[in-house]
């Protein structure tokens, strides 16, 4: 809403598929290529998944987060 009020829908849109077009762009070209940096170890999140298995699929979910964004 905040767009709409100081843009014109043209601009709104323009502004939105440019913001999908840059993360792709990035998720591409850099998060998906090395998901060894960017992700948990296997090791860390079955200790975490044992130290609070109430949680347990959130923390699976964001052992592997670039890929949940996407």
């Amino acid at each position: 809403m905040y767009l709409c009020n100081i843009m014109s829908p043209k601009g709104v849109f323009y502004t939105v598929v440019l913001i999908f077009i840059v993360y792709f762009s990035i998720f591409t070209f850099v998060l998906y290529p090395a998901p060894e940096f960017f992700h948990l170890a296997p090791e860390t999140v079955d200790r975490l998944v044992e130290s609070a298995p109430n949680f347990q699929w959130f923390i699976r979910i964001g052992g592997s987060w670039t890929y949940a964004s996407f």
